[in-house]
């Protein structure tokens, strides 16, 4: 069967036109790679400049926001694509920077060493031994004695101070006080007016006893930006300054102790043994030790209301540092001497329940092992939880929860500690002090309250409620 002459001549034209796309196609490559080079097939959307603002609008959020996983998360998935930008421009040195600070910051081993051989085989910049982290993790610390990055670079001096400021925030909160100032005087060594850094500082300080310090290093910080909470710490040291400054210091293995000049050298020997005892006997009961020391600040009581002016039902206070009045003639009277040891007792509880379950814990569970831990020196009054449970008027589980909103009036505050109390007693005699622990350590991890006890005690906070409703009418 012979071709119709138009087929032909249809073809003919197919066939001009794909040899002239193919010559365009091929003229359009010649011309990109004359003038563009290596970034000839680069996404207009894709710039340098795209990565570079997102991770800097990325690293002052989670300056501002440390603990926030979203934003720690959305971090390192821009370090990981700004990394395989600059591995698709040769920049090898530079991408294994930003592929190993995602993977500390949590993306995919896995997927970061397949992208970036050089990760796992240790030959960037970031893989060498002496930048090795004190957790054991790379750090981009190495690259600076290799040499292989501009140091003097934006975007690497952002990078250097988002990891060093998470590196001392990790000190910090584990009581590496040494490492953190190390850290934070990195920052400002880039950065002399970093608000974050100067914060952290005094926070250091401020445990330290360091108050003059810590107020310089505030005052650094508030100037910066707005920063409210900064702000409220420097009204609490300015209070503090003029009573603590005078006191004089002693040392004990897991404390650091500040006493007003009027106390007997013995009265504060005894103030160690007594602490020593208290260490004891809470860490035999919850079965982790604390990290770094804990400052314990003695005054006497016009001082203490000078200083701290708690409310007027609170015998001693823990904000973080264990404070608390010491009485007059306290090593001429036992009767004295046993309220401080349970003071010292229940602060000292506060701290525990502090080191395991974090910030987040309830301030019913916080009071109640504290109250718990005093009851085993002396028993604690509970007639006004008995007085409202006869009547029906006891908080619910919820109610509880709300904690400080509880706290309006001196009954509802008696009987808020007391149920407290007694919501933890039940706890140890149905189910064991140890799920106490389990308890804290739930909430530490980041679990609401109500998860926590689902997963410890296989409890809805309405079930709990009940059943300790059930033991009370038992039991008290």
């Amino acid at each position: 069967m012979t071709t119709p002459p138009f087929l032909n001549e249809l073809r003919g034209l197919r066939l001009m036109k794909a040899r002239s796309i193919l010559w365009l196609a091929m003229l359009a490559l010649w011309v990109c790679f004359a003038f563009a080079g290596e970034n000839c097939f680069s996404s207009a959307s894709s710039t340098e400049q795209d990565f570079v603002s997102q991770i800097q609008s990325l690293e002052d959020a989670l300056s501002s926001h440390p603990q926030n996983s979203s934003i720690e998360k959305r971090l390192a998935q821009a370090y990981f694509d700004y990394g395989v930008y600059l591995k698709g421009q040769k920049r090898i040195v530079e991408a294994t920077e930003y592929a190993q600070m995602a993977q500390n910051l949590g993306a995919s081993r896995q997927i970061v060493q397949q992208t970036f051989p050089e990760v796992e085989a240790g030959k960037g910049a970031l893989g060498s031994a002496p930048g090795a982290t004190q957790t054991g993790k790379p750090s981009i610390f190495s690259s600076i004695s290799q040499k292989t990055v501009n140091p003097d670079s934006f975007l690497f001096k952002k990078a250097m101070i988002f990891q060093l400021l998470q590196d001392g925030m990790k000190a910090y909160k584990e009581k590496n006080y040494e490492l953190t100032q190390e850290r934070m005087k990195q920052v400002l060594e880039y950065e002399s007016d970093n608000k974050y850094a100067h914060e952290l500082l005094g926070d250091v300080n401020y445990q330290l006893q360091n108050l003059e310090a810590a107020e310089e290093h505030w005052k650094a910080s508030a100037s910066s930006g707005n920063m409210n909470r900064v702000k409220k710490k420097l009204e609490k040291v300015t209070k503090e300054i003029p009573v603590e400054k005078g006191l004089k210091a002693a040392e004990e293995e897991h404390f650091l102790i500040r006493y007003d000049q009027s106390l007997k050298e013995y009265s504060t020997y005894d103030i160690k043994t007594l602490l020593r005892g208290a260490y004891r006997a809470v860490y035999r009961d919850l079965g982790i030790p604390l990290a770094g020391k804990t400052t314990v600040i003695l005054y006497d009581e016009q001082a203490f209301n000078q200083a701290i002016k708690p409310n007027h039902w609170s015998g001693a206070l823990f904000d973080g540092k264990i404070r608390i009045p010491v009485e007059e003639g306290i090593e001429r009277d036992p009767a004295k001497a046993r309220r401080l040891e349970r003071l010292l007792r229940h602060e000292l509880a506060h701290v525990f329940v502090h080191e395991i379950g974090g910030v987040a814990t309830p301030l019913w569970l916080h009071e109640g092992v504290a109250q718990y831990e005093e009851s085993k020196l002396s028993p604690i009054y509970i007639g006004d939880f008995l007085n409202a449970f006869e009547k029906g008027k006891i908080y619910s589980m919820k109610q509880l929860e709300g904690g400080e909103k509880l706290l309006s009036s001196d009954g509802a505050v008696f009987l808020f500690y007391q149920q407290s109390y007694l919501m933890v007693t039940y706890l140890v005699q149905k189910y064991g002090l140890y799920k106490i622990k389990e308890l804290l350590k739930s909430i530490g991890k980041g679990d609401s309250q109500d998860s926590a006890l689902l997963l410890v005690y296989n409890l809805a906070p309405d079930e709990l409620g009940k059943d300790f409703s059930s033991w009370a009418k038992a039991n008290l």
